[in-house]
């Protein structure tokens, strides 16, 4: 029980007031901390694990036009903040996509195979006010809310079905 406490106590750091969380070498507020919890939880992984996995994300080499994107839509962090990230569906549980509302995240590329619809038709619904450029790829997704995305000024869906 202690040891679980003393860990939490090492993982936690404070700066100007914020609490931020060390996983693996990135240092996470409290929002974005709860967004690779909840991955964790969700591929049965630890936090440094999904860490991992997220970094390493690569496309597929039959895949070359996702090159162009690698480097910018790399996991990326700043100040505490998740701010770009690419979330490759074949090297993920294909359940287990989910973002927290609210997160500060400005780039996001989703990608799938054009074989399954990851998102049955339901409608996705992106809430994130700082979202400046989207690519969603072979995920199937047929609708999208991007109501609460007011900064989005790319929208890339070339290859959906």
């Amino acid at each position: 029980m202690t040891q679980g406490a003393l860990e939490i106590a090492r993982n936690l750091l404070s700066v100007s007031g914020r609490t931020l969380h060390k996983v693996g070498d990135f240092e996470l507020c409290d929002l974005d901390y709860r967004q690779v919890c909840l991955w964790a939880e969700q591929f049965n992984m630890t936090q440094d694990g999904v860490i991992k996995m997220l970094v390493e994300m690569t496309p597929h080499e039959e895949d070359p036009w996702l090159l162009e994107y690698h480097d910018e839509y790399q996991f990326s962090v700043e100040n505490g903040n998740i701010k770009s990230l690419r979330w490759y569906f074949y090297e993920t549980p294909e359940h287990a996509f989910q973002l927290l509302d609210g997160m500060l995240l400005e780039r996001l590329c989703l990608y799938g195979s054009v074989k399954v619809d990851l998102f049955d038709g339901k409608e996705i619904n992106i809430r994130l006010q700082n979202l400046k450029k989207l690519i969603c790829s072979g995920c199937g997704i047929k609708h999208i809310n991007l109501t609460l995305a007011p900064q989005l000024s790319l929208l890339d869906c070339e290859k959906t079905n």
